[in-house]
């Protein structure tokens, strides 16, 4: 997880992080410069691949029947968990997390791996730059692995997206019949039945942590009950 590394002539080298799409048109730019010798060479020396046995420990491990995918495998998982220990790290500035969090925010687009910075953005939300906000916007999948915090993050620039997203739950709380049956005959007893019940819906939670503790977010949910409450008069909305 580190920027810079000291190269074979000792001097501090900025280590481009090179994931997915962009990495590969790194490569091809570093191999385009004119010099691709010097482009392998270089990238040898700061990658470690020029360690000592580096290449004829695969044939050790081959010979002790470890495959290549365990090999590999056992890196990932040591790397991630040696990465989410960082994110981890309370002593971290707002500055050293606002960096990591550029470097690493490639991994959003990676599946295995896009809860490194899901985890980094959750603890932090306020990080979140116009163009993370876009990452995860376009993609439903990666927007749906968002823990509640970076979804109130996003809520508050986008109040399209936030309708988007409670309009459904506020539609199955008005659509639930159980309920509207009950709201019909509410009388004694039967009203504290009926709150309780209200209470305990699934979407009525939903809707309930999504809003919670941001004054915001709460008005606008109201707005949108008062919207469906003039279409629909639906009981279950009074």
């Amino acid at each position: 997880m580190r920027e810079t590394e000291n190269g074979r002539d000792g001097q501090q080298r900025q280590h481009p992080y090179l994931v997915g799409a962009a990495g590969r048109e790194k490569i091809k730019q570093l191999m385009s410069l004119g010099k691709p010798r010097q482009a392998i060479l270089e990238f040898s020396s700061d990658n470690g691949l020029e360690i000592p046995a580096a290449q004829t420990i695969y044939r050790l491990l081959d010979s002790l029947d470890h495959t290549r995918w365990s090999i590999h495998n056992s890196v990932l998982e040591a790397t991630v968990l040696a990465a989410q220990a960082q994110i981890q790290n309370s002593n971290m500035t707002m500055e050293e997390r606002a960096r990591l969090l550029n470097n690493i925010k490639p991994y959003l687009t990676i599946r295995n791996l896009q809860h490194l910075p899901l985890m980094l953005i959750a603890k932090n939300p306020t990080l979140i730059t116009p163009d993370i906000r876009d990452m995860i916007r376009s993609d439903p999948d990666l927007y749906n692995s968002c823990a509640i915090k970076i979804k109130q993050e996003l809520w508050r620039h986008d109040e399209m997206l936030f309708r988007q997203s409670m309009l459904p739950l506020i539609l199955d709380y008005i659509n639930n019949e159980q309920l509207a049956d009950m709201s019909r005959e509410i009388s004694g007893n039967r009203a504290r039945e009926s709150a309780r019940d209200h209470r305990n819906n699934s979407a009525f939670n939903e809707i309930a942590l999504a809003v919670d503790g941001d004054i915001r977010l709460y008005m606008l949910t109201l707005g949108i009950i008062r919207e469906e409450l003039v279409k629909t008069n639906s009981p279950s909305l009074g």
